[in-house]
């Protein structure tokens, strides 16, 4: 199963920073805006709880359970008949996430640039690229992570310096004019992408150095609520209570960037910034679906799976709305709940049950 492979606790904290952030880049600034307004740049700070619980959940089941992921510690911890069942609930939400996130990529992709190509060429696309780098393993995925993740985040720095001059700070004020519960309303659907961190329990068995690896989660989550924040803060002072009613506040905030005649046409870029993030969070996703359904089968090379699951995640892709439209209101609605429930109230169940049953860590993992 490639368990002989090793990744560095950084590779890790990168991929685990572009599985959550990728897509939250262009899409939570308006749904966090449509419910905090001014607030929306607090919103991901009430995230911190869950994922920090999360991590440290996934981390306590990694000691207990060394060298073995969620899947294969499952039916260990809640009996056989159980695990099967909340096994393959996992399965199905992982693969139906994998081709929400490939469907998010495609409808921006032709909504903003290629709007007479047809969407299952470029799901298609993207599909055989990440397959590529999941048969590859997860060492590749790393070194992917290693030169992709800087290049991301430059480019959103670089965005967001260059927007400077457009940022008006009353949009700030007053700041929770109207208590805390509209801020917590904006971080409920930031929930979402925060419980995806279960899947970071994927990648602890292979850690190269097992005892860091709580350190590099927390720090991977700590880097991806501050840059939540930072964008939310982005789009709040460029267009204000505005920003609710855009679709990308990014996009179109990369639109209002002009220097002399010679910085110009900036969407290009976040495209890049688009492409290159997408392309590690749908490889990640993709990669933990395939290990799952391999670990549930019992199959000794989980590469065999990867053309059909990848064909799995495209039709998904297809089925998860008529519209884009479609696709945004289930993301702010059913999916999540989906992913509260599957994503972190189930690995908490899981927790609390290994606590309770199995009392110390076994021998090997520190």
């Amino acid at each position: 199963m490639g368990q002989k492979e090793q990744i560095s606790g950084l590779q890790m904290a990168l991929l685990m920073y572009t599985a959550i952030l990728a897509t939250a880049v262009l899409l939570i600034p308006s749904i966090s805006a449509s419910f905090a307004m001014q607030d929306m740049w607090i919103s991901p700070l009430w995230t911190v709880f869950v994922g920090a619980t999360l991590v440290f959940g996934m981390y306590r089941l990694h000691l207990k359970f060394p060298g073995e992921n969620l899947i294969q510690y499952i039916p260990r911890i809640v009996g056989r008949v159980p695990g099967v069942v909340m096994t393959m609930g996992l399965i199905l939400v992982q693969v139906l996430f994998t081709g929400v996130i490939v469907r998010e990529y495609s409808d921006f992709v032709i909504g903003a640039y290629l709007n007479k190509t047809p969407d299952i060429m470029i799901m298609f696309v993207m599909i055989a690229v990440c397959a590529y780098c999941v048969y590859q393993g997860i060492e590749v995925m790393g070194r992917c992570a290693i030169f992709f993740v800087p290049i991301f985040i430059f480019l959103i720095f670089i965005v967001s310096v260059l927007l400077i001059p457009e940022f008006d700070v009353t949009n700030f004020m007053p700041v929770l004019g109207n208590g805390i519960l509209p801020s917590m309303k904006g971080s409920f659907v930031i929930h979402e992408w925060i419980s995806e961190f279960v899947l970071i329990s994927f990648l602890f068995p292979f850690l190269g150095k097992k005892e860091k690896a709580l350190k590099w989660g927390m720090i991977s989550l700590g880097a991806v609520i501050f840059s939540m924040v930072i964008v939310n803060s982005v789009g709040l002072l460029l267009f204000g209570s505005i920003a609710a009613r855009l679709n990308y506040p990014v996009m179109a905030a990369s639109r209002y960037i002009s220097y002399g005649q010679f910085v110009e046409h900036v969407e290009s870029v976040v495209l890049t910034i688009w492409v290159t993030g997408t392309f590690l969070k749908i490889t990640v996703f993709y990669y933990v679906s395939v290990i799952s359904i391999s670990h549930f089968l019992k199959l000794k090379n989980y590469r065999t799976l990867i053309f059909p699951v990848g064909l799995w995640i495209i039709v998904l892709a297809k089925w998860t709305g008529h519209s884009a439209l479609d696709v945004s209101i289930g993301i702010s609605t059913t999916l999540v709940v989906i992913a509260m429930v599957i994503f972190y109230l189930f690995p908490m169940l899981l927790v609390v049950i290994a606590e309770m049953r199995f009392r110390k860590p076994k021998e090997g993992a520190r």
